[in-house]
Order: structure tokens, then C-alpha cells, then sequence
């Protein structure tokens, strides 16, 4: 659901937001299915924290208005499910464009099914992710 924001709150967070984080956090909005293109895995990186998986976001409708950008990318690990989401919203000339990944922290390796979720919980099948020792 998209949430309309007054003008004039518009331009105080673009006034106060140096750094772009208030202006991230209150302009955010899910991304839905429809609009993200296609959503492509590499291979599942093992660190410190836990895996994380390059995501790569082609095509789609999503990034028409140029004020917005990606900002997040959300997820989720039940079972040998993966469920993910990912968030746009208004930024500055100042923020720097993130590096979409999943970040799944300690999961156990195997095949896990990677799903994309909507915000009203429908769920489209991106593919299959085999996580190694």
C-alpha cells in the first residue's frame, strides 16, 4: 500500500535528513511483485555473521521515478523456505545505492525454495538456493 506523505512533511524531511536515513525510513514502500523484474541469485556467501546472497534486480517497472531507489531488502528463513521482499524509497544525491543481498544470518546448509512476497502475503517462486558448508 502506498502512503501519501503532506508537502509540507515532504519538505521538512528533505530539509532535516543530512544523511537520508529519516528520509529512507519514512518514504519506504514495498516493491510489489509486479513492478520488480527479474530477480536473479548468485552464488551464497559465508562470513562471520552468517550467509548472505548477492541479488541481482533487472527490468521492471520499479525504479521509474528517479527519486527512487532501492533501499532494502528484507527476508526471511522458515524450514527449507526462503521468503524475501524488496523496499524502495526517496533518497538524496548524498545516499550511496546499496548492494542488494539476502542476509540470512546462521542457516544450516541444503536447498532451500526462495520465494518473493508481496505486501498483502502472495508469494512467487524465484528459485531454488543450495547453501554449502
Amino acid at each position: 500500500m502506498t502512503q501519501l506523505i503532506p508537502p509540507t512533511a515532504l519538505f521538512l524531511l528533505l530539509s532535516l535528513s543530512g544523511c537520508g536515513t529519516l528520509l529512507q525510513a519514512s518514504t519506504r514502500e514495498h516493491v510489489p511483485h509486479s513492478e520488480v523484474g527479474t530477480l536473479t541469485m548468485g552464488a551464497p556467501e559465508r562470513a562471520t555473521g552468517g550467509v548472505t546472497v548477492p541479488l541481482s534486480i533487472q527490468g521492471g517497472t520499479w525504479d521509474q521515478n528517479s527519486g527512487l531507489e532501492l533501499c532494502r531488502v528484507e527476508s526471511q528463513v522458515s524450514d527449507r523456505e526462503i521468503e524475501l521482499s524488496v523496499f524502495r524509497c526517496l533518497v538524496d544525491a548524498q545516499t550511496p545505492a546499496i548492494v542488494p543481498r539476502i542476509v540470512l544470518g546462521a542457516v544450516s546448509p541444503g536447498s532451500y525454495q526462495v520465494f518473493y512476497v508481496d505486501a498483502d502475503g502472495t508469494r512467487y517462486p524465484v528459485g531454488p538456493l543450495e547453501i554449502r558448508r
